[in-house]
């Protein structure tokens, strides 16, 4: 994967704006970690209903943490590790992703499981290399992990949209 194209699409660009975060962990001169936990007792009521925030979502969007891991990895030296882990709800999925789907046939075999709770990506960066993990949360155990798969093929999709060379 090309690590610098990629980090600089997450970091500068807005393709994973749909995404919330869960949390963030960069490793530099310290440890800095972000619980993208949403606190709505700090934004004024007005406010939780405007466009800039969902007062409906446990979890801030990750365009609103984005400039600041930015301003964190920003400098000279390259941070010794990065983890991202980012989520969209399975009830906002369609909405927050429509964009992305040429194929109504992934999208519909996505949507399709009621038992998933959340959709999972994992971005992680170390001297190793750059790793992206996909997963899947559900509601209730199932043998069935056909959603798996197509949000693994959708990731793949999406990464190679944003023009950036797997493997």
């Amino acid at each position: 994967m090309e690590i610098k194209k990629f980090m600089n699409i997450l970091l500068t660009g807005k393709i994973f704006d749909p995404f919330l975060l869960e949390e963030a962990t960069i490793r530099s001169f310290c440890t800095f970690s972000i619980n993208g936990h949403f606190e709505k007792d700090f934004i004024p009521a007005e406010e939780l209903h405007g466009e800039e925030f969902d007062a409906n979502s446990e979890y801030v969007s990750w365009s609103k943490i984005r400039p600041f891991c930015l301003d964190l990895i920003k400098g000279k030296r390259t941070p010794l590790s990065m983890k991202f882990v980012f989520l969209i709800p399975a009830k906002d999925f369609s909405e927050k992703l429509k964009d992305y789907f040429s194929d109504k046939s992934l999208l519909s075999e996505l949507l399709s499981d009621n038992r998933v709770s959340n959709f999972k990506l994992t971005i992680r960066f170390s001297e190793d290399g750059l790793f992206a993990i996909s997963g899947v949360s559900y509601i209730d155990f199932s043998l069935d992990r056909s959603s798996e798969g197509a949000w693994d093929e959708f990731i793949q999709r999406f990464i190679l949209g944003s023009g950036v060379k797997i493997g």
